[in-house]
């Protein structure tokens, strides 16, 4: 669920007061898109997801175009999570809003994730559990505090209208379209759990399960947590002042606790963006050596390191 970090402000900047309601319509796409590999991803067992799929079902040659169509989105995950932990720590370190520092040290987070794994998955997994944990949990504490203290369904349906001529926050529908494929990005994830078929136990209960249990958890809290939002503060606000960390604003708006949740805001969503970046560096690599493996990439990528099992060349191209 960390693509809500920094989504729900770019979702917002579009759709305006119509937020909920492109989040909702991603949400049903997404529910499609989880079904489908939930029911392959009980079937095939290996690492590649789609680009499986594709290869067992229809040729080699749409699963080549499925495969390098998923890297380029792999690295734009990696590259925009990376980047994305910079305005959550500015709370701590204020050289981070200057955008050639942030660069920096986006760089720097990309290449010790890349260490992390290539020393090997166990380790990186172990990680993402405990953090992913703390975020959901986190969420929904913001979720029923602001429900509690801040949440004006009044207000909020009378926002959410859709080209409505004079209406305050009413899109027009081009810009309430684009904001539903903004709000797609906010549902990204399948893919990489996926793409660990091959290294789980029992894959075929275990990976559908997983799919189906992210489904339901993030419909959820991005519906909760979009309706939060915008009892907080007007669209105008979420969309500009806050469009870098929207949950940073959202708890900033929070009476009495958030004061107290913001530091650990700033901190809970810059480690979360780095579960985000460390999966699409896993998903990237996995899926490169099995395109390896079937002759789609160069055979290099199909290289395990002799000491610690993991991909290396796989990992070091796509960090």
């Amino acid at each position: 669920g960390s693509s809500i970090y920094y989504a729900l402000g770019i979702t917002a900047f579009f759709a305006l007061g119509a937020t909920p309601i492109a989040l909702i319509i991603a949400g049903i796409v997404f529910s499609f898109t989880a079904l489908t590999y939930a029911e392959m991803s009980s079937i095939v067992f290996e690492a590649g997801g789609s680009a499986s799929y594709t290869r067992k079902t229809f040729n080699d040659l749409i699963s080549f175009i499925a495969g390098w169509a998923l890297l380029l989105d792999y690295i734009v995950t990696i590259a925009i999570s990376s980047f994305a932990v910079g305005p959550y720590l500015k709370i701590f370190f204020p050289f981070l809003s200057e955008t050639y520092a942030n660069i920096a040290f986006s760089v720097c987070l990309v290449f010790l994730l890349t260490f992390l794994n290539i020393v090997g998955v166990k380790n990186s997994t172990r990680f993402s559990v405990i953090l992913t944990s703390l975020t959901i949990i986190t969420q929904l504490l913001i979720i029923i505090a602001g429900a509690i203290l801040l949440v004006n369904l009044p207000t909020i349906f009378h926002q959410m209208r859709i080209n409505v001529p004079d209406a305050l926050w009413s899109p027009s529908w081009p810009s309430f379209w684009k904001g539903v494929a903004m709000a797609m990005v906010a549902y990204t994830g399948i893919e990489s759990m996926a793409q660990l078929s091959a290294e789980a136990k029992n894959p075929s209960k275990t990976v559908p399960r997983a799919i189906l249990y992210a489904m339901g958890t993030l419909i959820v809290l991005y519906l909760g947590i979009s309706v939060v939002a915008l009892s907080a503060m007007s669209p105008m606000a979420l969309s500009h002042q806050y469009i870098n960390d929207p949950i940073a604003g959202i708890v900033t708006a929070i009476p009495v606790v958030g004061k107290y949740m913001s530091h650990w805001i700033g901190i809970l969503g810059a480690i979360i963006l780095i579960v985000a970046a460390n999966a699409g560096l896993i998903g990237a690599s996995r899926l490169s050596f099995n395109l390896g493996e079937h002759y789609q990439l160069p055979r290099m990528f199909y290289y395990l390191s002799r000491k610690y099992k993991t991909p290396v060349v796989s990992l070091l191209v796509f960090a």
